[in-house]
């Protein structure tokens, strides 16, 4: 396997899915593209979801920031797309038989929004976050946050 994301074909490429509105039922996802061979000059792509809980979730959060960390820690090219809900769960439905059609439209969908500013403006990191009773999901988050830069799972990029 490569290092750092990097292959032979090409480097290891995120989308971050992050729902337009609060539900419960829909989650803030990381695709994983990766590039794993060619046929007759086309690229083949493996495709890997790593679903992250609900997007106001105060937990959901700070986990994905420590996904997107990872991720641009190991090289893996990051965009961002906030997406209507009912697009992110008919993708998320068989993403086994994802496609790079379905994987280009919804990375071209949507609003743009830098998944890295999460590490780096506590502002963004918070934006639609469910502040809960007395702010704890503001708290919490960012306590979470601390606590994952600490136990070294928010590598700087």
């Amino acid at each position: 396997m490569a290092t750092r994301a990097k292959l032979a074909d090409g480097y290891l490429r995120g989308l971050i899915m992050w729902p337009t509105t609060w539900d419960s039922e829909t989650e803030i996802v990381l695709l994983l593209s990766e590039p794993v061979g060619t046929l007759d000059d086309n690229v083949i792509e493996r495709f890997h979801w790593v679903g992250g809980g609900p997007a106001s979730y105060w937990r959901s959060r700070g986990y994905v920031a420590s996904q997107i960390a990872m991720a641009v820690h190991n090289s893996v090219i990051l965009s961002g797309r906030r997406l209507p809900n009912k697009l992110i769960n008919n993708s998320v439905i068989e993403p086994d038989l994802l496609g790079l059609p379905s994987f280009d439209r919804l990375r071209f969908s949507g609003k743009v929004f830098q998944p890295e500013d999460w590490l780096t403006k506590p502002k963004s990191f918070l934006e639609d976050l469910d502040p809960e009773r007395n702010e704890f999901g503001l708290v919490a988050s960012l306590g979470l946050w601390i606590q994952l830069e600490a136990q070294g799972l928010m590598p700087p990029p």
